[in-house]
């Protein structure tokens, strides 16, 4: 142990004499560790972690194609949705939603939010429980008893600065009053949709009643257990097929596509993301490749240190021993360095990053070095 610590010792002297080798050494090091730690993270929140929610792996998103027009829009008719319902024997249930631009007050004066409308089966397709108070119930998705809205953390915490008594107030949306009966928690952030502040039912929007010319519905589902998402397609291929045969004026020539909640709220950043991965992984080898270079040459210029050492009767293995604790020792270092590196690039993403994707990375178990 003394012999240990006696190396420890002349090496850190060791270094502090050549300040110029151990810096870039440590800067090179914490470079490729922090910032490959911090897209990594990144990665990891938006690729591999699954969403947080219950059984993530069966949520999908239906939308209407019309192949032969190029037509491929990411909503839907009413009407075909309540088809889909009635006819899927894959799917436990549907959940629709749109944005809509609501003017927000209250007694206090107006407010910067933005908001949707959903049915109350989005809220139980993802298996929401709310923060506080209740979610809207299905009998409130009708006219006249469609008064009620809930509100996302964190309109909560900044526009009505976390009030313990939010839960019954109203709110004033297009002047017409709402009560708020419930808080959606931090998970519901997590998604691209999560960014609208405030929810209120469906019924809300007049084009509820309109033929299936309207596509103008967002739908998520829920697959039933043990049923696979290729079964899904199969399955509302099938059912826009008939729905096709039985309204040719408006449903000929479209069918549906089911996807994956986790790819649709990715989309095309995916591919993107996962060259970003490697680019920085290649940066990783370069920079050890670098600090290689960098202790080899080290070692070459100090050929007559070891040569004098050996004739006094040094063993050879002290000498690769103090070699190897010079390397841990800058290695430590350069860890440190880009842990902190890492924690920074980490805030930056989350100050730059869309609202579902800070809310991702902030859910995520922190990274580990």
């Amino acid at each position: 142990m003394d012999a240990l610590l006696r190396d420890i010792r002349i090496d850190i002297r060791s270094l502090v004499k050549r300040p110029a080798f151990a810096v870039i050494a440590v800067l090179t090091l914490a470079l490729g560790l922090g910032a490959n730690t911090a897209i990594f993270s990144f990665v990891n929140a938006l690729l591999l972690r699954p969403l947080p929610f219950s059984a993530p792996d069966r949520l999908v998103v239906l939308s209407e194609i019309n192949p032969e027009k190029r037509r491929n829009l990411p909503t839907a008719s009413p009407r075909n949705i309540e088809d889909w319902q009635k006819q899927s024997q894959t799917i436990e249930q549907l959940g629709a939603w749109r944005d809509w631009h609501f003017r927000v007050s209250t007694t206090s004066g107006p407010l910067v939010a933005s908001s949707a409308i959903a049915s109350p089966e989005l809220f139980q397709v993802l298996g929401i429980q709310p923060l506080r108070g209740r979610l809207p119930l299905r009998e409130e998705n009708q006219i006249g008893r469609d008064h009620v809205v809930v509100i996302t953390n964190s309109f909560w915490q900044t526009q009505l600065e976390s009030s313990e008594n939010v839960i019954g107030q109203p709110i004033f949306l297009d002047k017409n009053p709402f009560t708020i009966i419930g808080i959606l928690p931090p998970n519901f952030e997590a998604l691209n949709f999560g960014s609208f502040d405030i929810w209120a039912p469906l019924s809300v929007d007049p084009d509820q009643t309109l033929g299936r010319q309207a596509k103008n519905r967002r739908v998520y589902a829920r697959m039933k257990e043990h049923v696979s998402l290729d079964a899904v397609q199969s399955e509302m291929t099938t059912i826009a097929s008939r729905l096709a045969q039985a309204y040719p004026a408006e449903n000929g020539g479209w069918t549906i596509k089911v996807n994956s909640l986790q790819r649709e709220e990715v989309g095309d950043l995916r591919t993107s993301i996962l060259l970003f991965l490697c680019a920085v992984a290649m940066v990783l080898l370069i920079a050890c490749i670098n600090v290689s270079n960098l202790f080899l040459a080290r070692a070459m210029a100090r050929r007559r240190e070891f040569a004098v050492r050996v004739a006094l009767g040094a063993p050879r293995f002290q000498l690769v021993r103090q070699l190897l604790i010079e390397s841990v020792l800058l290695s430590l270092v350069g860890g440190a360095a880009g842990i902190v590196l890492a924690i920074w690039l980490m805030d930056l993403f989350i100050a730059i990053s869309p609202t579902a994707t800070e809310w991702r990375l902030r859910l995520a178990d922190p990274p580990a070095m």
